[in-house]
This record gives structure tokens, C-alpha cells and sequence, in this order.
């Protein structure tokens, strides 16, 4: 069946609904405007859309790993009843697992997959999402995708409180990326510890070189500002010094190798790092972590893996 593209915009345009599930209303329907208007009504795709307005600021954060590849979503509802009811955790889950299945880096990506769920019809993943938003009545948003990928190494998931029955799913979701070739097991329970460490303390950046310049610059102005109001009398080498001081208290705030250790308040998480790798006999890096919070902005709380 083929049909003009202005019918296709047309329809787009009126129902919001995707060109996808446009394309297919319209073949279903014969090219007939009105016809496919009802055919999307029907299958949820109309209704869903016409809720993507509304605020969506609860839902659930997913997360999984699989040797050195791990994924974390977050898939957002207006209600909070509604993220903790079966038929969304189950969505949740299925989108977390095709991610996991195609180890998909992009949420964009993500909503174009086929979803092969039994619990939903045929589609892409943005349809179903489309789908279940009009049966249940509220928006229902895929807000974000972190993926990170190491070689060697592994990858370890951790869901901070998950939601009873299921562990992998919940309000506070990290990944941590350890590359090494030391051995899994070992690995992976260094990075259980980190990634609970992450949830306690959300760190910005890995390591020291990772600040980004226009933060560190803001830190060190404030800081210089800050002590020439409070010792503006002392010599220039030694409030110099004094920004040093405060410029490492800051580092270990937002660093994470700066951080002190959580299960050993004696070390730092670099110097606790280098202890494991010297124990194992291989070298150990953190090459990455994410972190998020169910609603907080999708540009914080993550550092991807980096490739050297």
C-alpha cells in the first residue's frame, strides 16, 4: 500500500504519534486519514502520545551486566504506583534485556529495536512504550541509557534498595568498569565495593585528569577569592598553598580515586586499588562508572569508559 508523504506528516502532526506506528496506521487503513486515526486510537499508539506532555518524574532505574559489557536505564512514569505495579516493572525489564541482548550504547538506538517480548505486542521498543502508556493511562518515558564496555575486565551492576522481587530494578542504579586481567571473581566483588562506595559518595570523574577544566577553574577562583578575603594579609606563597590545601579537600569530594575508602577509611580508593592489583598480580584500572537517581538530570553521575 503506498500513500503521500503529506498524508503521512499529516497524520504525524495531528496524533503526535511515531512515523512508525503512522506508516502502519495508514497501511492498515488503506491511506485513509480518519481510518488510521481510529487504527491508532485502537492499538494504544494515539492515547500514549497524547500523554507525552505530562510530566513523567517517577519510574524505576534497571541495571545489568554481563562480563565486560553492563547497561543502565531509567524509564520514567507520573506515578510511583504505577512504576512499582508487575505490567512496568515487567517493561522495564524486557527493555534492560534487549539492551543487554544487542549490548546497545544509545537510548535512541534502543527505541528503534524490535521488541520480541511475549508480554507485548510486535514493534519497536518506542511503540510498546507508546503501547503501554495508553493502556495504563499515564507518560511513560524511556529517560536514559548508560552502557560501558571493557576488554579485558568486567563490568558490575548494583541497584541501591531495589524494589521487592526484583533486584535489578530500583531508584539508584550504578555501573562500575574495572579493566584487568586479573581474575573475574576477584574483580567482581572489588567492584560490588566501588559501586556501593559510588552510590554513597556520587563521585564526578575517576581520577584527578578527568575534572572538567571549566569546574576545576570555577573551584580555584572561589577558593582564591575565599582566602584573600580571609588571610589577605598573609604572604602570596603561603595562601598559595592554602588554595592547594582546599583544592585536595575538594578532589576528594568529587574524585573518586581521591575519596577515602568506605570499607577501609585508611586508604584512599587509588591506594586501595594498587593494594588489590599487587595481591591478584595484575594491573587494575577503574575505567569507568555511571550513576543515577531516579529524576536527577541524565548529564550527571557518569563517566564512561574511556578508550585508550
Amino acid at each position: 500500500m503506498t500513500f503521500s508523504i503529506d498524508i503521512l506528516k499529516q497524520l504525524r502532526e495531528e496524533t503526535l504519534a511515531p512515523f512508525g506506528a503512522c506508516k502502519k496506521a495508514l497501511t492498515e487503513s488503506g491511506g485513509d486519514l480518519s481510518l488510521a486515526m481510529d487504527w491508532l486510537r485502537k492499538n494504544g499508539a494515539l492515547v500514549g502520545a497524547k500523554k507525552t506532555d505530562r510530566l513523567a518524574s517517577e519510574g524505576a532505574i534497571a541495571a545489568d551486566c554481563v562480563g565486560g559489557f553492563g547497561a543502565l536505564i531509567e524509564i520514567s512514569s507520573e506515578t510511583d504506583f504505577v512504576a512499582r505495579g508487575d505490567q512496568f516493572k515487567g517493561m522495564v525489564s524486557s527493555v534492560l534485556g534487549v539492551a543487554m541482548a544487542r549490548s546497545e550504547m544509545a537510548a535512541d538506538r534502543l527505541l528503534d529495536h524490535p521488541f520480541d517480548s511475549e508480554n507485548h505486542k510486535k514493534g519497536t521498543i518506542g511503540e510498546c512504550i507508546l503501547e503501554l502508556a495508553g493502556t495504563i493511562g499515564e507518560n511513560i518515558v524511556l529517560r536514559r541509557l548508560v552502557a560501558l564496555n571493557v576488554d579485558p575486565g568486567v563490568v558490575v551492576s548494583y541497584i541501591h534498595q531495589s524494589f521487592p522481587g526484583t533486584p535489578n530494578i530500583g531508584t539508584l542504579g550504578v555501573l562500575v568498569a574495572l579493566e584487568s586481567e586479573a581474575n573475574e571473581d576477584e574483580l567482581k566483588d572489588l567492584g560490588k565495593n566501588l559501586a556501593m562506595q559510588i552510590a554513597f559518595t556520587k563521585p564526578h570523574c575517576v581520577s584527578i585528569d578527568k575534572v572538567a577544566p571549566l569546574v576545576l577553574e570555577k573551584e580555584k577562583t572561589f577558593l582564591q577569592d575565599q582566602i584573600q578575603e580571609q588571610s589577605g594579609d598573609r604572604p602570596a606563597e603561603v595562601q598559595v598553598k592554602m588554595v592547594e590545601g582546599r583544592l585536595r579537600k575538594f578532589f576528594e569530594t568529587i574524585v573518586l580515586e581521591e575519596q577515602d575508602y568506605v570499607r577501609d577509611s585508611e586508604k584512599t580508593v587509588k591506594e586501595f586499588v594498587k593494594q588489590e592489583a599487587e595481591r591478584l598480580g595484575k594491573p587494575i584500572r577503574i575505567a569507568g562508572f555511571a550513576y543515577a537517581k531516579l529524576g536527577e538530570s541524565s548529564k550527571e553521575g557518569h563517566e564512561k569508559a574511556q578508550e585508550e
